[in-house]
């Protein structure tokens, strides 16, 4: 393999050796890669204590997967990314299937594990038996295996045809699993929209359960954005959606999560006084990821959002630049606090946003303006000392804001480029720094 521009050659050569595959792989200069010493030595290794075996050969899957329950951590994470190498086939469904009934010790609802990973193997195939064996064995998962039904139903909604989905239905609504988590199926079922649909109206059944109200909360947006459903599809279910999504206020910590903020959509679509009401309740949040949401929907409703919560938003540099755009587009500036209305309050909050894309920012002050001139144009810069809290300590940069108009009175609500002067920050050498920005900035 040749690079276009600094032409070095890639080399590979493949040994088997005991139980294990070895490649052996050399890097350099086309003309190095091709000489006769390197390439003597490539084409000469050997192993001293070679023993051939055609054990690479050999179909794992047995071992990988019951190494899979083994205590020791190193035996189980090799077995776990074996998993991904391994190009499954029919033949190792069966085996594959009973793998489905243990959770494993890496098992978590929240994350992608372990179990996750045999059902995509499992998906992946798109095989019949697989249908068979959930509807085998769904009723057997009690106690502690009780977790394992949504992952069942996930894996049914992921094999996407009308056998699936309808035992999906039946056992979701005539089986409801008593603990686990549902957002995992929600996002399954969005991959086939059509199918979802078509059990959509048998799901509804079951909105007295959490985990079923939640996904279809998740769900009716989805449908609804597509033009699957239209809200009145809903309006039958209307006040057990709302008891629902009251009891996931009030009961929830108001820690922004993706269930939480499908429910504040599905209020926003009923638009009415008791929906809009529950979104007003979300807007004492403490956690500003929510308000900001509810903020939204409100004001795309045309409902009155209090000044306090708009002005906490507009206070906080990770929200005052998205409420900003938002009432932009709403029309609606004149709630816009006057306080940050200004091109400086705007700049400190696009930079604080860039500068939490890289690292925890512990901290962001304002330096001062700058004038400088880009690609034969005055520009205005704004100027900002950044502090990163890092494991080591402290780290600071120089974060510049900009290039915003000379002259220009009218804010601009986002700069073509915001980014970090190169070295750490040295209020000694700010200006030095500021100009190699500069330069940095034309040579792109």
């Amino acid at each position: 393999m040749i690079g276009e521009e600094r032409r070095n050659m890639k080399r590979l050569q493949m040994f088997t050796h005991n139980d294990s595959t070895y490649t052996l792989i050399f890097i350099a200069p086309e003309q190095y890669a091709t000489s006769s010493m390197f390439d003597s030595f490539f084409k000469s290794f050997r192993f001293i204590d070679f023993v051939k075996t055609t054990k690479h050969l050999e179909d794992k899957t047995e071992r990988i997967l019951r190494d899979l329950l083994s205590s020791d951590t190193t035996t189980f994470q090799e077995a776990q990314e074996a998993i991904n190498d391994v190009n499954f086939s029919v033949k190792h469904l069966p085996a594959l299937h009973q793998a489905l009934l243990e959770p494993y010790s890496d098992f978590d609802e929240n994350t992608y594990c372990t179990h996750d990973m045999i059902i995509r193997k499992i998906a992946s195939l798109q095989d019949a038996s697989t249908i068979s064996f959930v509807e085998k064995n769904y009723a057997s998962l009690s106690g502690d295996n009780e977790r394992l039904k949504f992952p069942f139903l996930r894996l049914l909604a992921n094999i996407k045809n009308d056998q699936s989905y309808r035992l999906l239905q039946n056992l979701m609504i005539d089986h409801t699993p008593k603990s686990g988590k549902s957002s995992g199926l929600a996002i399954a079922l969005l991959d086939s929209l059509s199918l979802t649909t078509s059990i959509f109206p048998h799901l509804l059944k079951g909105l007295e359960n959490k985990e079923v109200a939640d996904v279809i909360a998740i769900v009716s947006n989805t449908l609804i954005d597509s033009n699957y459903i239209t809200i009145s599809d809903l309006q039958l279910y209307k006040n057990i959606l709302l008891k629902q999504a009251e009891s996931t206020i009030a009961t929830s910590t108001l820690k922004y999560d993706w269930v939480f903020y499908n429910w504040l959509l599905l209020l926003g679509k009923f638009n009415d006084l008791e929906s809009n009401n529950l979104l007003k309740q979300v807007l004492k949040s403490n956690d500003l990821e929510n308000v900001y949401d509810a903020t939204i929907v409100l004001l795309k409703n045309k409902q009155q959002v209090n000044a306090t919560a708009i002005m906490r938003l507009a206070e906080d540099n990770t929200y005052r630049l998205p409420l900003y755009l938002e009432l932009e587009k709403l029309n609606s500036l004149k709630l816009f606090p006057s306080r940050f209305l200004n091109q400086k309050s705007l700049a400190e909050s696009e930079m604080f946003r860039i500068a939490s894309e890289y690292d925890n920012v512990e901290k962001i002050q304002f330096i001062g303006e700058r004038i400088g001139l880009l690609n034969g144009e005055k520009r205005k810069f704004y100027l900002f000392k950044v502090q990163f809290n890092e494991d080591e300590g402290v780290e600071e940069y120089l974060g510049i804001a900009g290039p915003y108009n000379f002259n220009g009175k009218k804010i601009e609500a986002e700069s073509i480029t915001a980014g970090f002067a190169p070295g750490i920050y040295n209020a000694k050498t700010i200006d030095s720094q500021f100009k190699k920005y500069l330069l940095s900035l034309e040579e792109e």
